[in-house]
């Protein structure tokens, strides 16, 4: 929720907002949310700062001609064509997403998102947190906990699909029940994330590597010969 004492502005504008959400899924970072809006939207979407946000109203605002940094040798530097082409791409995008730093002073960040609301220029405002380090861990541990889950159903599909296949096949009774009972423990049915020969895999390659080093090593030790002459000693006098 939006706290008064906090974001005063933004507070104010509340009751003007077209719609209030009060829990966003899968808001993880910045980054994510550019991807997303990627895949929805039909116009460029592009992730920037507090700062270039607020050029960007100012340009919207008073629109400023272009201005390029050439070197006397008319030349271009890299930096000059690096920030040349974020600019380009800033003018050319519809959809922006803003990557506010934890430590940015509320009193900042109610003040732009108060201007970028009441700005005619700007269509819509969604202003939203991400999600916490802890949050995304227990979602993370949610997933592996549901694909689990899926693996013991897919287990347990397989299980009754023999079962039926063998009481089809006309056991009796005894073995039946017998079988049942087998089919029916998943006790040693879970998820691992490595496996006996990938554990055996990553061991070959460390020893591998580990030989590997020793050889070199000792390959480039070998002492040759260093001093070379044009014209061999005479018989008998070697030394």
């Amino acid at each position: 929720g939006v706290q008064t004492c906090a974001l005063p502005g933004v507070a104010s504008k509340a009751d003007t907002a077209t719609c209030v959400h009060h829990h966003v899924a899968n808001v993880q970072n910045a980054q994510s949310v550019t991807t997303m809006a990627n895949r929805v939207s039909d116009s460029a979407t592009l992730k920037i700062s507090l700062n270039e946000f607020s050029a960007k109203l100012d340009a919207l605002l008073e629109p400023q001609l272009e201005e390029m940094e050439v070197a006397p040798n008319g030349m271009v530097s890299k930096a000059a064509h690096s920030a040349n082409k974020r600019n380009r791409l800033l003018k050319q995008a519809r959809t922006l997403i803003v990557d506010i730093p934890a430590q940015t002073t509320p009193r900042l960040l109610d003040a732009t998102v108060v201007r970028a609301i009441e700005s005619k220029a700007v269509g819509t405002v969604v202003l939203s947190s991400v999600r916490s380090v802890e949050e995304v861990k227990h979602a993370r541990d949610m997933q592996v906990h549901y694909r689990r889950m899926m693996m013991e159903q897919e287990g347990q599909r397989i299980m009754d699909a023999r079962r039926r296949r063998l009481n089809d096949g006309g056991n009796n009774a005894d073995g039946g029940n017998w079988n049942d009972q087998q089919d029916s423990d998943m006790s040693g049915v879970y998820y691992v994330s490595m496996t006996p020969n990938i554990f055996a895999g990553l061991l070959f390659f460390l020893l591998f590597a580990v030989t590997a080093i020793i050889g070199l090593s000792c390959m480039g030790a070998i002492q040759g010969q260093d001093v070379y002459v044009s014209k061999m000693p005479t018989v008998g006098r070697e030394a």
